[in-house]
């Protein structure tokens, strides 16, 4: 079993590190958020502050954010709250404020979903994981929660498509989806991305909301349960795939949004081969990779800290 490991969470830090200074804009705001979970798992303060000066050096001003028409940008939003948070400093927070203005007038495709592409009416699912989110953070936090029915209208519009009908799940009626999921690896991907969005999301939502909460449980549950029928992560060739799911399930399981004692054995499995290669190889590790281990790893300190989620936090259902 995965326990924690200073070692590893620093190797990771390092190569985080030296991943970010060949990074795209969208690769360099993931591993921030990548670090910033580190932090999050182990109250590590030099994680904090490693965080934070990446993120000064690598965040483009707010402002040019927002001439950026593509989605990705929404990922630094997060990364705001949370060193505006550690630092009490709220121009961080104002600059997360002025990316989400961005969404008032983001181009949708045709179905209404947040889109880099306003003509075309497919979904992509990972484009989920760029916004929704940062949506639902700064709705909760600084929109008044005047957006949750967009949120969830977005969710809503992917149910309608070919891709998940989450009240209609059973083997029969997904056996099309499974056999498309075990050969379209991309696919898969999307599939985790967008799992790993629906799981973020609710965590940063207003807890009082639950017929919201619910739906997107019941979506998110229906994604898990897909993505591990199909088996197709045994075809997986992306490592990076692989931790995603891992984090995908152990945050969920952390939540409460599924049975820890039915999944969580399935994300130790695939973290532990993660850690194992990672420990084990001498080599250049691609940064969507070691964004994902840090993930995984994240959620799996969290998992340990909070099973008994509540004795100690007031009652809540998350942290």
């Amino acid at each position: 079993m995965i326990s924690r490991n200073k070692e590893l969470e620093k190797k990771l830090i390092d190569l985080l590190e030296e991943a970010a200074k060949k990074a795209s804009n969208k690769e360099c705001a993931m591993i921030v958020n990548a670090v910033i979970a580190l932090y999050k798992a182990t109250g590590e303060k030099e994680y904090a502050d490693k965080a934070k000066e990446m993120l000064d050096k690598y965040a483009i001003n707010a402002a040019e954010l927002a001439k950026d028409n593509g989605i990705s940008k929404y990922l630094w939003g997060n990364a705001f709250y949370n060193i505006g948070d550690y630092n009490n400093d709220s121009k961080y927070i104002d600059k997360a404020v002025e990316l989400a203005a961005c969404f008032d007038k983001q181009q949708r495709n045709k179905i209404g979903c947040f889109s880099s592409n306003s003509e075309s009416e497919e979904i992509v699912l990972s484009d989920f994981y760029y916004t929704q989110p940062f949506y639902m953070n700064y709705d909760t936090r600084n929109g008044g929660k005047e957006h949750y029915n967009d949120i969830i209208a977005q969710y809503n519009a992917v149910s309608s498509t070919q891709y998940i009908r989450p009240y209609d799940f059973d083997r029969n009626n997904s056996e099309k989806m499974i056999d498309k999921l075990v050969s379209d690896k991309k696919l898969y991907e999307d599939f985790v991305y967008y799992a790993a969005s629906l799981i973020d999301t609710m965590e940063l939502m207003a807890q009082p909301l639950y017929e919201i909460y619910r739906k997107l449980q019941e979506y998110y549950k229906t994604t898990v349960k897909l993505l591990l029928l199909s088996k197709a992560q045994e075809n997986v060739q992306d490592k990076a795939v692989y931790a995603m799911l891992s984090y995908v399930i152990l945050k969920g399981c952390r939540m409460k949004a599924l049975l820890t004692e039915k999944y969580e054995n399935v994300a130790v499995e695939l973290l532990e081969k993660i850690f194992h290669f990672i420990n084990t190889q001498d080599q250049q590790f691609e940064a969507e990779y070691l964004e994902a281990a840090a993930f995984g790893y994240s959620e799996w300190i969290r998992n340990r800290e909070y099973q008994d989620y509540g004795i100690n936090k007031g009652g809540v259902l998350w942290s």
